[in-house]
């Protein structure tokens, strides 16, 4: 197996941490993370030069960053003016564990769908297969369709858990702690 070079390890991984950033904040923070990328640390101002966006925009996303882990900062105290300066850069450390946490929460979202799944019994209105009844939710409506009238059918949920089961069976199986190792930037 042949050995990544410097470059496309860094375009490998450019391309995963601007990923990461547009699932948790969306596209805006792509040329942030991106140009974090290519320093150890920087200033808002420079991210303002690189990325061309505007400070604002930049400072919320840096912080909807920093909530979910992605970055870090520190601040450092002007001796002249008394303000300070924040030096943002990515949290090369965290990036395994935020992946970790979200798919964990997913894995949760996802068991709870499933036995919601598993403990009810679903009707639904051939003219409206998209709206789906509980069994109470349609004995309230004597089993017809609140849309058309139309009798509600007794639907088959067993593919949906299927689907939900395999779904958390490959999230488990990809939830083991990982490494991301780049060399510095």
């Amino acid at each position: 197996m042949s050995k990544m070079s410097r470059s496309e390890n860094q375009a490998r991984f450019r391309s995963y941490i601007s990923k990461l950033a547009r699932t948790f904040v969306g596209p805006v923070a792509e040329p942030i993370v991106i140009a974090l990328s290519e320093r150890r640390e920087t200033t808002e101002e420079w991210l303002i030069k690189r990325t061309g966006l505007k400070l604002s925009v930049i400072r919320k996303v840096l912080y909807e960053l920093f909530d979910v882990g992605i970055v870090r900062y520190r601040r450092e105290k002007e001796p002249d003016t008394g303000w300070f300066t924040y030096y943002w850069s990515l949290d090369y450390e965290n990036l395994a564990n935020v992946v970790l946490r979200r798919k964990k929460l997913v894995l949760e979202k996802l068991k709870a769908r499933l036995e919601y799944e598993k403990q009810n019994m679903f009707f639904a209105c051939p003219n409206h297969p998209e709206k789906r009844y509980t069994f109470d939710e349609a004995y309230d409506h004597s089993f017809k369709c609140p849309e058309c009238d139309s009798v509600l059918e007794n639907q088959d949920n067993s593919m949906i858990i299927r689907f939900i089961e395999d779904l958390m069976k490959k999230i488990e199986s990809e939830s083991q702690p990982t490494t991301i190792s780049i060399d510095d930037p």
